[in-house]
Order: C-alpha cells, then structure tokens, then sequence
C-alpha cells in the first residue's frame, strides 16, 4: 500500500487493542470508498489516453478491450455508490409529493430496465399526500423496484400501487413482481446486507430500501403474494398534516 494512503488508514483507526467503534467503522469505510472511487477514475482515464495512443498502431480488435474495461470501472463505481447508500450518513431531504416520490422512482426502473413493464397506481386521496425525506423514499422504492425488475432475470412485472390507510395519517405501498418470491425460510433475512438468493448479485438493494424508508419513520415488511407467485413488499409512510409547494417531477 503506498505511503499516503496507509497514513490515510491509520489515521481513521483506534489504537492498537482497542475495539472498533461504529462510528470508527464508518469513517474508514468512507476512506476507503473515496480511495476506491479516486482509483477506479484514474483507471478510467488512463484506459482512455492508452486507446488514443494505439489508434492506428494495433489491429482493431485490440481496441475492443478498452470499451469493456471502460464498462467494468463503471460498474465498479455503481458499486461504490450503493455502498454509499447503505453506509453513509443520510443528508437531510424536504418533503415532497408522494405522487412525484413514485413517479420519479418508476421512471428510474424503467430506464435501467427498459423490457420490464413497470405498472404505477395510485389512487386518488393518496395522491396529494407529502411524505418527509422525498429524496430517501426514492431511493428506497428505486431499490425494491431493481430487486422486483431483476427476479426471473429480468423477465418478471413490476407493479407499485399506494393507497392511504382509513383513519390515519398513514400511506401504504406495495411494491410487487412475477418472480419466484423467496424460500420460504429466509423471509426474515432478506434485509440482511449482503444476504442475496440471486447469483452475481451483492445483496445490498432490500438491505438499502430498509435503511431508507425505516429512516423516514416507515416501515418495510414482506406480505403473501398478490399473485401466484411473486414478492410484495409492503411499506407504510406517515404523511404530513401541512402541505409544501409541489414539486415537479
């Protein structure tokens, strides 16, 4: 490890007999996740001054190489940015429009899976509805829609529908695909980081969603199918008794 960075690690760490504290925990976790992120750029950049340099120089299917490394620190970065999610300190969010809240996070699913068809219903007393921390809540729905759009490998349904609960101050979305569901006696692991019953999967999207709705005073549970097969999440928000300006999706 060069000298810079190991200064940059011990400096984070306690010394020596200590037990690591979380909060010594999520400060060298976020060094490290700004090291990796610094890296995987440098890499990048490097990859792209090397392809221009060879233009011309080896055959072409040289080149191709460069495009998928290219792809790889992309994914990489992806990562890193989860890890974030699930990690870092949560930044303060306005409230917002529990209609804008699902839309944006529907149109995010269905840009990173244009072939899976994504079903929004909303019905008409919840639309209005603000919840607190806007920016979490899509965050969280973002996640349980991939985990809905990616199960039978990407050939299931998605379909989210919010309704308000009668008599309280309280709004309810479930959040359902086609997919296999889970085993029946792994329920209570699903929200485990880095738990996943997917291949090439890192098991982080339910461990996510959790963090953020539970961290806008909601809650996140697993309810029995709607259809056949398939999982549905529910989660439930409280709203806000006053209302601030709309926001635009």
């Amino acid at each position: 490890m060069p000298q810079r960075q190991a200064e940059s690690v011990r400096e984070t760490a306690p010394p020596s007999g200590e037990v690591l504290r979380a909060e010594d925990m999520a400060r060298m976790a976020s060094v490290l996740r700004h090291r990796l992120r610094n890296h995987v750029t440098g890499i990048q950049s490097a990859v792209s001054l090397l392809a221009d340099e060879l233009q011309g120089h080896v055959p072409q299917r040289i080149l191709e190489y460069f495009p998928l490394i290219r792809w790889e620190c992309e994914l990489i970065k992806g990562l890193v940015e989860r890890l974030d999610a699930f990690l870092a300190p949560l930044p303060e969010a306005p409230p917002q429009a529990i209609e804008d809240v699902l839309r944006l996070a529907c149109s995010a699913c269905r840009q990173e899976f244009p072939s899976v068809p994504v079903e929004l219903a909303i019905e008409k007393e919840a639309a209005e509805r603000h919840v607190p921390h806007g920016a979490r809540i899509v965050t969280g729905l973002k996640e349980l829609l991939r985990n809905a759009a990616e199960s039978r490998g990407g050939q299931s349904r998605a379909r989210l529908h919010c309704h308000p609960l009668k008599g309280t101050e309280t709004l309810e979305i479930t959040v359902s695909d086609t997919g296999p569901g889970v085993p029946e006696d792994s329920p209570a692991r699903q929200f485990l980081p880095f738990y996943t019953t997917k291949s090439k999967h890192l098991g982080l999207g339910l461990a996510i969603a959790n963090r953020m709705i539970r961290a806008c005073g909601g809650s996140l549970d697993f309810d029995p199918p709607q259809h056949a097969a398939g999982l549905c999440v529910r989660v439930r928000l409280p709203v806000r008794t006053t209302s601030p300006l709309k926001t635009v999706a």
